[in-house]
C-alpha cells in the first residue's frame, strides 16, 4: 500500500467517523438518544478509527522506505591522449 493510498484511507474513516460523531452528537443534543447509546455510539467510532489507523500504521512500518541515496561520480585525474589515466 503506497502512502498516498494510506493517506486517503486515513481521510475516508477521518470523514466516517466526524459524520458518525455529528450525527450522534445532534441525536442527543434533540434528546432522540439517551446518553448510553450517545456513549455507545462515541465508543464504536473511536474503535474503529482506532484499529484501522493502527492496522495502516504497522502496514507503514513494514514497508521499507525508498532509497534516497544518490551517487555523484567525478573524475579527478584527466585521462591521457593514449586512453588511460594520468
Amino acid at each position: 500500500m503506497t502512502s498516498r493510498a494510506q493517506s486517503i484511507t486515513l481521510a475516508v474513516h477521518a470523514l466516517l467517523a466526524l459524520a458518525l460523531l455529528g450525527s450522534a452528537s445532534g441525536l442527543a443534543w434533540h434528546k432522540t438518544i439517551d446518553s448510553q447509546a450517545y456513549v455507545a455510539i462515541i465508543s464504536t467510532v473511536v474503535g474503529l478509527v482506532g484499529g484501522s489507523a493502527g492496522t495502516l500504521a504497522l502496514v507503514g512500518f513494514q514497508q521499507p522506505p525508498a532509497n534516497g541515496v544518490k551517487a555523484q561520480i567525478s573524475e579527478s585525474s584527466s585521462p591521457t591522449p593514449d586512453g588511460g589515466a594520468a
